[in-house]
C-alpha cells in the first residue's frame, strides 16, 4: 500500500504492508477511511491536565500514582518519568468557569491540592483544559489499516 502524507514541508510518499493510525483524537487516518467516531461529550465534567515540577515525595510522601478523593478538590497526581521529569496533576474544574479563566485558576487549585510548606515552590511546565468524551471508532480496522490509541477511542480531549 502507498500512503501520501501532506505537511508543511510538502508531500511525502511511503510504502507499507500495514498502516497504523496512531495520530490522535482528530485522526486523519480514521477520517480518510470515513470511520465514524461515535459517542458523546460529557457536558458536566471538565478538568485540567497539568505537568509540574515539584517534590511530591519530599512534601507529601507521594508515590508513582496518587488519587486525591474529594467532592470538590479531586485530583490524580502521577509521575511522568524518572528523575527530574515533571509530575502530572489532573484536577476537576467547574463547567461554569469560562475557558479564558481556567488556566488563571491553576495556582488556586495547587494551593488546595499540593502538600508542603507555603508559599509553594513549583514550576508549571504545561497545562491544558479538557472536556471528557466517551467516543470510539465504529471499527478499528479497515483492510490493512489499523487504528490505535486516541485515533480509536478517547475519553479525554481538548
Amino acid at each position: 500500500m502507498t500512503v501520501t502524507c501532506v505537511g508543511m514541508a510538502g508531500e511525502a510518499f511511503f510504502t507499507c504492508d500495514y498502516l497504523i493510525g496512531a495520530d490522535g483524537a482528530g485522526s486523519s487516518v480514521r477520517r480518510s477511511q470515513c470511520i465514524p467516531f461515535e459517542g458523546f461529550t460529557w457536558q458536566d465534567f471538565r478538568f485540567v491536565a497539568s505537568n509540574v515540577k515539584y517534590d511530591f515525595e519530599k512534601h507529601g510522601g507521594f508515590t508513582t500514582a496518587n488519587m486525591i478523593i474529594d467532592e470538590e478538590d479531586w485530583a490524580v497526581i502521577a509521575r511522568t518519568g524518572p528523575g527530574d521529569a515533571p509530575w502530572r496533576v489532573a484536577f476537576g474544574v467547574r463547567t461554569s468557569v469560562p475557558e479564558s479563566e481556567i488556566l488563571a485558576q491553576i495556582a488556586m487549585h495547587y494551593e488546595r491540592l499540593l502538600p508542603g510548606p507555603r508559599p509553594l515552590q513549583y514550576e508549571l511546565v504545561s497545562a491544558n483544559p479538557y472536556w471528557a468524551h466517551q467516543r470510539v471508532a465504529k471499527t478499528f480496522r479497515v483492510g490493512r489499516i489499523v487504528l490505535c490509541g486516541d485515533a480509536a477511542h478517547v475519553s479525554l480531549n481538548k
